[in-house]
């Protein structure tokens, strides 16, 4: 598993997760997707087991409130313990494990799970690895049952400059308040030197942070209105929150292709409210059967 580059210390993912939002967050849409596959796969069968690839709360709240037999499996300790905070329906049925997503197989049995579930993992991997994930996970999956996901993707129809961001910022500074344009803004950066690395897919957020940094006081701006206004969330200028974060997204159809040898896209969803959405997946997939 790529390495987690924030600070061990639990109190920092509570306090990055209380300031950031959604489409970083999992959308409620997004929830409301998924459960309804959820119930169908529940009609047919109560007593179903599940498999969280992380300890996303809103995921872990979705299973809780149908008492679903849950597993979590997240390599972090310290993740497990932030997020457990902000639950908001304890499930007695859940269990943690401490584990490489990569390892999965190694984990679990063979067709041990009705439905396997998590926001981004895999964005958090090499891209190199995603073969070897999503074979990892079919191999846990009960045969022709569901992967419920959401993915992050590179083809953002919009690109701006840093020139432009910051010029938008002057004119407008109101409109980066809102999380949502921020973060839309930050991404449409894709194009400038060093932020995204083709061959890796990976979205460096070190050399973006660097970025918004010098060319935001090279225009005048100070320290701190760069970091309360145009960075993503405060206390982050010296890598303190995110970290040396590496978002591994390729294109939709690249991660389509390399899905498909295991899987079948069932159904898709973006969020239409805001073009923020438009990095942002939820997908179902449904397991082939492999001769």
């Amino acid at each position: 598993m790529a390495k987690k580059l924030y600070n061990p210390n639990w109190e920092s993912y509570w306090r990055l997760w209380q300031k950031v939002g959604p489409p970083w967050l999992t959308p409620i849409q997004d929830i409301k997707f998924w459960e309804k596959r959820i119930l169908e796969i529940k009609k047919k069968d109560k007593k179903i087991k599940a498999l969280v690839l992380g300890a996303t709360p809103k995921i872990r709240d979705l299973l809780a409130k149908h008492k679903i037999d849950t597993t979590l499996l997240e390599a972090n300790k310290s993740m497990y313990v932030a997020m457990s905070r902000l639950i908001k329906i304890k499930n007695n049925e859940e269990k943690f494990i401490c584990g490489d997503w990569l390892n999965a197989d190694k984990i679990f049995k063979k067709n041990t799970f009705d439905f396997i579930i998590g926001d981004e993992p895999h964005c958090n991997l090499s891209f190199k690895n995603w073969p070897k994930f999503f074979q990892g996970i079919y191999n846990i999956l009960k045969p022709n049952f569901n992967f419920l996901l959401s993915t992050v993707i590179s083809d953002f129809s919009d690109r701006s400059t840093i020139k432009e961001v910051i010029q938008k910022y002057k004119d407008n500074p109101k409109y980066f308040k809102d999380f949502k344009n921020r973060l839309w803004e930050l991404y449409k950066l894709i194009g400038e030197k060093n932020i995204y690395n083709k061959k890796t897919r990976g979205f460096i957020f070190d050399n973006l942070r660097d970025l918004v940094k010098k060319e935001g006081l090279k225009s005048g701006l100070s320290l701190n209105q760069i970091e309360k206004n145009l960075w993503f969330i405060d206390n982050d200028m010296n890598s303190e929150s995110i970290g040396s974060y590496i978002e591994v997204d390729p294109p939709l159809e690249e991660q389509i292709i390399i899905q498909s040898k295991y899987f079948y896209l069932d159904k898709i969803f973006k969020v239409d409210s805001h073009p923020a959405f438009n990095i942002r997946r939820a997908m179902i997939l449904k397991s082939k059967k492999l001769k």
